[in-house]
């Protein structure tokens, strides 16, 4: 069985999208279950689940509330609750396509010596248009992930939040995510597993759509991203050895080094908002970093 875990706070709105497709899932009802973790939300939430609960009776379908806030605390509550050896997690504002369980189900078939996966995110964004700084630098704020069509070992970096699935035991062997860490817990666990040498695998068919709202795409609010995600990685690395934070001190500062370089190009190219929303993102997220050292 999958286990599927949507984490939520005060989204209704995208959770009832996120609900929708989950009903038109195609596979045998019994091969996965959904469990909704309500973390304080003070929106419809509660209603919304109950009202889906009684439109598909035929769904394994449950919501459970976690007091601790957090993201790390309610992916771990969704652990605690899940029945499945397969555990996947996809964010509320997530849209998953009528093949995902089938496709996940495959993916760790075919590939047996893989214990953890992501798939392809892909950004719809309110109003159907994709906004003017989108960047291949940028695509880490909006969570998209697309590597192409081949199914392989992951080729960059990490699977990211709102499509990432593991076989239970990964747990079960190295531990649950950072109850503290409301960004970057993904991060932190799939840096985990690579410290165990364990392999991740980008599953090109298991798809999810990344609903985004037009307040996502502003300056202002990729300029709190940024720093909110220096913050988390401050935070992540306070229990680090003394080299590991060194390191990563040097690679914040060399990546701002490159993306003023890199915006400074595409002021050149006439694309101002490329380069003042990449500068701008680096230049939060070291900020971030450096005061919350």
């Amino acid at each position: 069985m999958i286990s599927i875990i949507i984490c939520t706070y005060n989204r209704d709105k995208f959770l009832k999208i996120c609900l929708q497709s989950i009903a038109t899932l195609t596979a045998d009802k019994t091969s996965y279950e959904v469990i909704v973790v309500n973390n304080n939300c003070t929106d419809n939430t509660d209603e919304l689940c109950q009202n889906f609960a009684q439109e598909y009776p035929d769904i394994l379908f449950k919501q459970v509330v976690e007091t601790n806030q957090g993201l790390g605390f309610a992916r771990n509550r969704g652990i605690a609750e899940a029945q499945g050896e397969i555990i996947s997690f996809i964010d509320d504002d997530a849209e998953v396509t009528p093949h995902f369980v089938e496709s996940v189900i495959n993916a760790f078939t075919q590939y047996p010596n893989y214990n953890a996966m992501g798939g392809k995110v892909l950004p719809v964004f309110e109003g159907g248009k994709e906004p003017k700084w989108m960047n291949r630098y940028l695509d880490g704020p909006l969570s998209k992930v697309d590597y192409g069509d081949i199914t392989r070992e992951f080729p960059k970096k990490y699977p990211v939040g709102c499509n990432m699935i593991f076989r239970r035991e990964i747990f079960e062997k190295y531990g649950n995510f950072n109850g503290q860490l409301s960004r970057s817990d993904d991060k932190d666990i799939f840096l985990r597993l690579k410290s165990y040498r364990e392999k991740v695998l980008y599953a090109a068919d298991v798809v999810v759509y990344h609903h985004i709202p037009c307040d996502r795409v502003s300056f202002d609010s990729i300029t709190k991203i940024g720093y909110s995600s220096g913050r988390f990685e401050a935070i992540r690395l306070r229990e680090k050895r003394k080299m590991q934070k060194i390191n990563k001190t040097m690679e914040i500062m060399f990546k701002f080094i490159a993306s003023t370089i890199i915006g400074a190009s595409f002021f050149a190219q006439l694309k101002p908002e490329k380069g003042r929303y990449l500068i701008n993102y680096m230049y939060k997220m070291m900020l971030g970093y450096i005061k919350n050292s």
